[in-house]
Order: C-alpha cells, then structure tokens, then sequence
C-alpha cells in the first residue's frame, strides 16, 4: 500500500466483493468507460489475486494503478484514468 492512499476521494466507487475473477476486471472496465480522464476510480473487491490481475490490467488499458488500501476481507483499489 503507498501511504497518502486513505486520503483519495475516488469520483466512482464500484462495490466488486464476493465477485470471482474475471468478473471485478468486468465491473472495472464498465466503471472506468464513465470517467474523465484524470478521475479516480474505487474498486472494492474480495478476490484476493484482483489487486495483482489490477497492474496489469491498467498496463495494457493505459490507466494509472495507485495501489490498494487492505480491509478486513476486501481490498480497495485505486485506478486513474
């Protein structure tokens, strides 16, 4: 987790938990095609290999992966379009 996370306001928050993989990439993807550039998207997900899927996911999009913030059986992920 990079510190300075826990103060980002995200514009879109998308409640991805008990979702399987693929499916929070999916909801991801649907979430980022209504932002503008530079806002930031939340994904909440309970996957545990989604925070990795993540980086590589925003590599090949050309979004900015800013890490994640665990929680007691969920992460949030931060994504910068």
């Amino acid at each position: 987790m990079k510190s300075g996370l826990r103060k980002i306001t995200a514009n879109k928050t998308i409640d991805a938990r008990g979702l399987p993989c693929p499916e929070p990439l999916r909801e991801t993807e649907k979430g980022m095609a209504g932002l503008a550039a530079g806002q930031i998207l939340e994904l909440l997900a309970s996957d545990a290999g989604t925070k990795v899927d993540m980086i590589e996911w925003c590599q090949q999009k050309g979004y900015e992966y800013l890490g994640y913030i665990t929680h007691e059986g969920y992460d949030s992920i931060y994504i910068k379009k």
